[in-house]
């Protein structure tokens, strides 16, 4: 009976934490050699693993030791004997995308990228704020797989296109299409563009 209690009021397995060593966000062409993980329960457990590694249940860190370049997930699965818990953590390989001013090109190429802002990012959709002074116009430039991009301001939709598509190398030797987007006037001071 007493056995039969402590089972029933004991605390539902809880994973509290885990935690991965890397960036959750890398860039294309990266390759991610190795990685440690930690985590935490609420109690003790009778088995655990990670993806399809068993890690002794005593131990709370694992180093993860095969290279990667690609999109993974990685899932803690715990057991205390009753029931079971996971719980992931995904590693997204994602591109670049650059938005900002900047004045006219004569041509369309690498060297304009450099001028605007960058930072990783899985979509195309996004919100941006810029400030186009004089012979200024905006810019948004994306990876073509990302798909057409739609332009918003203040609510009303249009008042950008696609003025060409670019090849662009990043730092780490990865080669993608760009498309390149700017807006159709100039000059358009503080504005929020919303792009789907």
């Amino acid at each position: 009976v007493q056995d039969a209690l402590s089972t029933l009021l004991a605390p539902t397995l809880v994973i509290n934490t885990f935690n991965i060593n890397i960036s959750t966000f890398m860039e294309v062409g990266i390759t991610a050699n190795w990685c440690d993980f930690t985590w935490t329960y609420n109690k003790d457990v009778v088995s655990q693993l990670i993806n399809d590694v068993r890690i002794d249940p005593k131990l709370r860190q694992y180093r993860y030791n095969t290279p990667f370049k690609e999109t993974k997930t990685f899932t803690l699965t715990a057991y205390d004997g009753k029931e079971e818990k996971t719980k992931n953590i995904t590693v997204q390989f994602c591109n670049r995308i650059f938005y900002g001013v900047a004045f006219k090109p004569i041509g369309y190429d690498s060297s304009l990228l450099s001028e605007l802002t960058s930072e990783l990012y899985p979509t195309r959709n996004k919100t941006i704020q810029v400030n186009a002074t004089e012979e200024q116009y905006i810019y948004y430039a994306i990876p073509t797989k990302y798909g057409d991009c739609t332009f918003s301001v203040n609510g009303f939709v249009g008042g950008f296109s696609k003025v060409a598509m670019i090849t662009y190398t990043n730092t780490y030797n990865h080669t993608e299409n760009y498309d390149i987007y700017m807006s159709d006037n100039p000059n358009l001071g503080n504005t929020t563009v919303v792009i789907q």
